[in-house]
């Protein structure tokens, strides 16, 4: 039995274990916390794609298809984790299917090339009614306060850089 399938306790590693032993290896040069994040994000996909029906005891490369990235990203998604995390596992998955291309010759074509994940919603800005305008200017002009007319800006004129307030600010203080 060759060296690299022994652990450092003298049993058995698993197929799984051993891939990504190399994979590590290919990312060396990333950061420290990189590589942890990557080797955590795939041993995830692996220990979930071998519990699917007909997938065996352990992960195959050839397992990581289309369709497989497609229901991982969906279970993310069901389990309550962010678009945002969901991008990162994407990406990830693509390097690892790019080791799997390049290194290991296991696989034929990225997986994830083609998969789609919903655009980030965009909320709608919510406008001030014209009461709570009144109260909110009425008590920044008590104050006397840069920070408030700042603030108001932005609650009246929804959408508002805070360039723009800094410009409106200055501009109200040098005509006055």
């Amino acid at each position: 039995m060759p060296m690299s399938s022994l652990s450092a306790a003298g049993e058995e590693q698993t197929p799984d274990e051993e891939l990504l032993q190399e994979y590590e290896r290919f990312l060396s040069g990333k950061a420290e916390g990189t590589i942890d994040a990557y080797l955590r994000t795939v041993r995830q996909l692996m220990t979930w794609s071998a519990d699917r029906p007909s997938h065996g005891q352990y992960f195959l490369p050839q397992q990581l298809t289309k369709t497989t990235v497609e229901m991982y990203l969906a279970h993310l998604e069901r389990d309550g984790y962010s678009l945002n995390h969901r991008a990162r596992v994407k990406s990830t998955l693509s390097t690892f299917a790019h080791f799997l291309i390049e290194e290991k010759g296991m696989l034929q074509r990225n997986p994830t090339r083609g998969v789609d994940l919903p655009a980030q919603q965009m909320l709608a800005p919510r406008l001030l009614s014209e009461d709570q305008r009144f109260i909110l200017r009425t008590l920044v002009e008590q104050a006397n306060d840069r920070r408030g007319a700042a603030l108001f800006a932005l609650g009246y004129w929804a959408g508002c850089r805070v360039s723009d307030v800094s410009w409106l600010q200055i501009t109200h203080e040098t005509s006055a």
